[in-house]
């Protein structure tokens, strides 16, 4: 049987795809949560805003991830 696949298991920077999959939550869900500011994710360089919601892609470190998830304070 396969080992189910935890938030320590990921890269330090996901994809909004990676997030959410990660959480058990759509990328829409993410998506609101980034853009009302609770969930902190940036556009890789180069990229336009107006597009982000258009596969040209949140990054979102695994840190801001779990501490947006699990209600707790990011580390410093």
């Amino acid at each position: 049987m396969r080992k189910p696949l935890t938030l320590d298991d990921l890269a330090d920077v996901l994809t909004l795809k990676e997030a959410a999959d990660a959480v058990g939550m759509t990328e829409t869900t993410l998506r609101v949560n980034i853009k009302s500011g609770e969930l902190r994710a940036f556009l890789p360089r180069g990229k336009d805003p107006k597009h982000a919601g258009r596969g040209q892609g949140y990054r979102i470190e695994k840190t801001a991830l779990e501490a947006w998830y699990f209600n707790k304070p990011e580390p410093k």
